[in-house]
C-alpha cells in the first residue's frame, strides 16, 4: 500500500489525488481531522466534483471512504474539492 496526502489549493478548483496516471485497485481516503486539519466537508468524485452544488461524496472531519474496484481505476481520474484552501485527504492505495 502506497500513502498520499492531497490538500486543496483554490476552493472551488477540483484536484486530482494523482498527477499522473497510477492504475489502482483499493483507496482508502480520510478527510483530515478537526484539529489542524479540515474546517469544512471534502467533497470527492470525478472532474465534475463540485462543493457548491454538493456534487460528490461528502466527507465530514475525520470520515473515511473504502473503495475497491473489479478492475484497475486511474488515481489521476479521482478529485476532491472543498470551500477551504489547505483543507483536504490522507489516504491509502493499492496497485
Amino acid at each position: 500500500m502506497v500513502f498520499f496526502s492531497k490538500a486543496m489549493v483554490t476552493p472551488g478548483t477540483a484536484v486530482a489525488l494523482a498527477s499522473s496516471s497510477k492504475l489502482i485497485r483499493r483507496l482508502w481516503i480520510q478527510a483530515k481531522r478537526v484539529a489542524g486539519g479540515n474546517t469544512t466537508p471534502i467533497f470527492v468524485g470525478d472532474d465534475t466534483v463540485d462543493y457548491v452544488s454538493k456534487q460528490g461524496i461528502q466527507l465530514g472531519a475525520n470520515e473515511v471512504l473504502a473503495l475497491e474496484f473489479a478492475a484497475p481505476v486511474n488515481l489521476a481520474s479521482i478529485f476532491i474539492d472543498g470551500a477551504t484552501a489547505t483543507d483536504g485527504v490522507v489516504g491509502f492505495y493499492q496497485e
